[in-house]
């Protein structure tokens, strides 16, 4: 803006690297040529820590942001509250900002970084003194400048920690040949004290016994490595991921000695003075002993690959897909009464694998007709034979996740998204059910309000046409017929297992909403939950918030179920709930009634069962349930244990 000569920041301090628990102190300058309505001016520092990352094997998005400081201070250059325009001049407004003891030291990493920044913004107000561009429209203004943080960690504040108490450690090292062993290598290295600060030098003692018969290595390098582990949420809240970094600080080589001989000497590490040093809470420099040549020093890598699942379950997984692909609703529409018509095919293979291979391919029926019939749902005004016959043209399109038996609906709705045959209708459809803010520009307004007018009545197009044509502040209202539009809304999403609108509208709502739209609900949810993704996602958000009445809603649940439908009802929600729950959940409920799930189990001898609950509670919970019950077994009891439980030995 011509008008606005200068706006900046100017720190007292003669670099942007600050120190925690000092003020933190400038002005903003500001120079103005003429009369500008100035409405609101804010100076602001605010610190994060994000995480973020791509997984090259399943592409799934991590990203996540914690808020570490956020301070704000308003400013005025005329008199407080009036909107008068300020004359032309130069202003410099003095602020200041105290800043906590121990804030995280900035850093910046490939997975990460910790950031500090302090900005101010002016929101021009609309005058006839204004330029052309906010005559008729506020604009605002910003200017920011980062900052650097450094943590200072003082000797006397290491005192609670132990930093007088000494520390050791000792390995074994195996030497292979090209044929053979050729012995063994034992370290052993001693640390006078276990906390060190930044700039220190680490006096370490090792001592090295080669029990080996030659002397295949005669160096070996002791590294100091700082390593930064990295936590985050995918993009969608169901999975979390660990990314690690390892960088060396320090190098130190060492003389190994003869076979049979015992050597000891001292070896000195030094701490740069530019390391970001750790927490006390969770320590980011670790000491590592690393007994290896120099041509091996390419194995720290940043992180472990993930396991490969086996050949049999990925050739399974690819031929069901494959299969499902070309026969599926080639004969038949799918529906509520749906099943697999067609008979089990001749593979040509062995009978076991070909068994294995025909769940394979039921499993990704089933999955491929619930995903379908949650699409389905969203045509509420046409006829389900219509519905089928359109959305089969479409069974192509579909992706599924890496390592599983299960539709990646995100990345499948955008191929659909992306294809000739698909109408504007159908994609308005899609980006409401799946919450895909960003591609309601591609549709014109006038083709969204022809919409309004010929879509069904449906909560989830209620909800979405009075966002785009009123009120995108639609949570904050306090309107009853505006909360029970959020309200029907995220219970309609529930319920139909739309996890991203589900986490979209969860972020946004406030605690009376949360409370009146899901708290209300939880218990018919349970007895009526399918969709894993959902249950998961609102479970462990629920239970951070109130894990004893959530916790007591579910087990009550559960109890009705079994008594009021029998034990084969029950033993599908029980299974549910243990596959899917969190794991305050899963203990509550497995503890409940003095073990009555694993009672109720082993009475009916479900074996399936008790392999689930094998995998869903911790090893030392189930031991203690099972002394707890081993008197009171019958015979036919013990002898399912005997062939069931492989953990524990029976007498």
């Amino acid at each position: 803006m011509k008008h606005l000569e200068c706006f900046d920041i100017i720190l007292n301090s003669e670099t942007n690297r600050i120190f925690a628990g000092t003020v933190l102190s400038g002005h903003l300058v500001i120079a103005l040529t003429v009369p500008i309505r100035i409405g609101q001016l804010v100076v602001a520092f605010t610190g994060e820590m994000r995480t973020k990352w791509v997984d090259k094997v399943s592409e799934n998005i991590f990203d996540s942001v914690e808020p570490i400081v956020n301070f704000k201070t308003q400013m005025y250059l005329n008199e407080r509250g009036t909107d008068d325009p300020v004359e032309p001049g130069n202003y410099s407004l003095p602020f200041q900002f105290t800043l906590p003891l121990h804030l995280p030291s900035s850093f910046q990493a490939e997975f990460g970084f910790i950031r500090y920044v302090c900005f101010a913004t002016a929101t021009i107000l609309p005058g006839q003194t204004c330029s052309m561009a906010t005559t008729k429209q506020c604009k605002e203004f910003k200017v920011e400048k980062e900052i650097d943080i450094v943590d200072v960690v003082r000797f006397q504040d290491l005192r609670h920690v132990g930093r007088q108490r000494p520390v050791q450690a000792e390995e074994c090292f195996e030497l292979i040949g090209c044929c053979r062993k050729q012995g063994r290598i034992e370290a052993l290295i001693r640390l006078d004290e276990g906390v060190f600060l930044v700039g220190d030098t680490i006096l370490a003692k090792l001592e090295i016994q080669n029990c080996s018969r030659r002397r295949p290595l005669r160096r070996c390098s002791l590294f100091l490595l700082q390593e930064a582990l990295f936590h985050a949420q995918s993009f969608h809240g169901t999975t979390s991921s660990n990314r690690t970094l390892v960088k060396v600080l320090d190098v130190a080589t060492l003389q190994l000695p003869h076979p049979g001989d015992r050597v000891s000497q001292n070896v000195e590490l030094h701490i740069p003075q530019n390391t970001q040093p750790s927490s006390l809470d969770a320590p980011l420099i670790r000491l590592s002993m690393v007994l290896t040549s120099k041509e091996q020093a390419s194995l720290f890598a940043d992180s472990t690959p993930p396991p490969i699942a086996s050949l049999k379950s990925l050739t399974c997984r690819a031929i069901s897909i494959k299969f499902v692909s070309i026969n599926f609703g080639s004969d038949c529409s799918f529906g509520k009464n749906f099943s697999l018509k067609c008979q089990k095919p001749s593979f040509n293979i062995v009978v076991a694998l070909e068994d294995d291979l025909w769940n394979w391919i039921k499993e990704a029926v089933n999955e491929l007709q619930a995903w379908l019939e949650k699409i389905a749902s969203l045509f509420v005004d046409l006829a389900f034979e219509d519905v089928s016959g359109y959305l089969m043209q479409f069974i192509g399109k579909i992706h599924w996740r890496r390592g599983c038996i299960e539709v990646d609906e995100v990345r499948t709705v955008e191929a659909i998204i992306n294809t000739d045959e698909i109408c504007p209708r159908f994609a308005f459809q899609l980006f409401c059910a799946y919450a895909m803010v960003e591609k309601f520009e591609l549709i014109s307004v006038y083709y969204l309000r022809q919409l309004e007018f010929t879509l069904p009545s449906h909560p989830l197009y209620h909800f979405w046409f009075y966002v785009i044509f009123k009120q995108w502040n639609v949570f904050n209202e306090l309107a009853i017929t505006t909360r029970m539009l959020v309200s029907n809304v995220f219970t309609w999403a529930m319920y139909h297992g739309f996890v991203e609108l589900t986490e979209f509208l969860w972020c946004r709502m406030n605690q009376s909403q949360l409370e009146m739209s899901c708290v209300i609900h939880w218990n018919r949810f349970c007895k009526n939950a399918t969709n894993g993704r959902v249950f998961a996602y609102l479970c462990n958000k629920l239970c951070q918030r109130n894990e004893n009445s959530i916790c007591r809603m579910t087990i009550a649940c559960f109890f009705r179920t079994v008594q009021r439908r029998g034990f084969r009802e029950g033993s599908s929600l029980l299974a549910f709930l243990l596959i899917n729950g969190c794991a305050i959940l899963k203990a509550r409920l497995f503890e409940a009634e003095g073990f009555e799930v694993l009672r109720s189990v082993v009475k009916h001898f479900d074996f399936r069962l008790y392999r689930i609950l094998e995998l869903s509670i911790s090893p030392d919970q189930l031991e203690k349930a099972i002394q707890t019950l081993r008197p009171h077994f019958t015979k036919e009891e013990f002898n399912f244990f005997r062939s069931a439980h492989r953990r524990h030995q029976f007498t």
